[in-house]
């Protein structure tokens, strides 16, 4: 039963239609309950997509419906011109807050990004902290794009040069793997170098950070790499335990190592990606700059959604422009392992986050030099590596 003091329910949810059928029906539903139930519902004011299913429901069971909409968004979303009330206001900004204004409950419907930093803004209630800025947002989203490959670079680099090293073993780089001809006992070790590589790159780029602080973006640069060394590392370790044919999996074979000892290897590394995470988690909240953004649990899970959540999603897709052409499989599935698996854990730190210290840097960051950054990694990748790099 929905308490009496509850009066008006704000609905965040997109102007289109979405990707299924279902998502309409579910606004109209949710429209109709909420007349039924004798609230007002405040939403965005288009007549268009889930917005307008919703609002035409909830008039058609006889509900008052109260929207809100950007001028300069009336023609582009359609205003609707059948409800209660419509507020026309001038910026996204006083939208959203007209529109906490008028409510006392918030739910969100499927929607894209506008849809998500409005509720992240929900989360955060009567605090106001920096206003979420895109600019730090998509730096951030490049940084992690360019820390991804760069760690993917290092690692086949250092699958390949010690096949070079070794007698009778011919070995080539490409952008997105690396392949050899020849025979060799050793080679099947070597699968394994690679992982162990990047986690000894993430050691050294944490314990760069834990004696100075470069520029926020190079710092930025450097606990992402930590970050990817550390988590692409340990979750190898645990896709070996459960599929030899894998690098370190080849590797863990030619040691010999029986099933009980790869599962607590596998068992260790699962046991570790959290504390990484933590790590990763106090190292980007440090970059904050106005206290109210870390100043309690809703504050700080909302920095760590416009620095890290949001913009490792963003990056997923530059990512794979980086892996192209390969199995499709090879392409989506590492980037939105390791997003989703380390993102997880960071949202949930951000919640019980102690005490750190900080250092500021955010307000700082731009997209020009993280973008000319990838462009460049992503044409050498492109038109040097994907041809084939012999080391021989």
């Amino acid at each position: 039963m929905i308490p009496s003091p509850l009066t008006s329910v704000c609905v965040f949810c997109g102007s289109s239609a979405g990707a299924r059928d279902e998502y309409i029906a579910a606004a109209a539903a949710f429209g109709r309950l909420v007349a039924e139930r004798g609230l007002t519902l405040v939403y965005g004011g288009a007549s268009v997509g889930l917005m307008g299913a919703i609002a035409d429901a909830a008039l058609a069971a006889g509900g008052e419906v109260i929207g809100v909409l950007p001028r300069h968004l009336a023609a582009k979303e359609i205003s609707h011109h059948g409800l209660t009330r419509l507020d026309l206001v001038e910026t996204m900004h006083e939208r959203k807050a007209r529109m906490a204004e008028l409510s006392d409950a918030f739910v969100a419907l499927p929607g894209g990004l506008g849809t998500l930093e409005e509720l992240f803004e929900r989360v955060i209630g009567p605090r106001h902290p920096s206003p979420w800025s895109w600019t730090t947002t998509w730096s951030s989203a490049l940084l992690y794009t360019l820390a991804f490959n760069v760690t993917f670079f290092i690692q086949e680099l250092f699958l390949v040069v010690p096949k070079a090293l070794t007698p009778g073993l011919q070995p080539t780089l490409y952008h997105n793997n690396h392949g050899w001809e020849g025979d060799h006992p050793l080679a099947e070790l070597f699968q394994g170098t690679g992982a162990l590589a990047i986690l000894v790159g993430a050691a050294l780029c944490a314990l760069l950070l834990r004696r100075t602080r470069p520029q926020p973006a190079v710092t930025l640069f450097l606990i992402w790499m930590t970050f990817h060394g550390s988590v692409q590392a340990l979750l190898q370790v645990v896709v070996a335990a459960v599929h030899p044919g894998s690098d370190v999996g080849r590797a863990f074979a030619y040691l010999g190592l029986d099933d009980g000892v790869k599962m607590t290897a596998a068992l260790l590394a699962l046991i570790a990606l959290p504390t990484i995470a933590r790590g990763v988690t106090w190292l980007l909240l440090s970059l904050a700059d106005a206290r109210d953004d870390t100043a309690d649990a809703p504050a700080r899970a909302r920095f760590i959604a416009r620095m890290a959540t949001v913009p490792s999603l963003l990056a997923v897709v530059p990512i794979i422009a980086f892996r192209v052409p390969r199995e499709l499989v090879e392409v989506v599935a590492p980037p939105l392992v390791v997003t989703v698996v380390g993102m997880a854990w960071m949202q949930a730190w951000s919640w019980h986050a102690g005490e750190f210290k900080a250092y500021g840097g955010v307000a700082s960051l731009t997209v020009a030099a993280p973008l000319g950054a990838v462009l460049a990694l992503l044409l050498f990748f492109q038109l040097v590596l994907r041809p084939g790099v012999r080391f021989y």
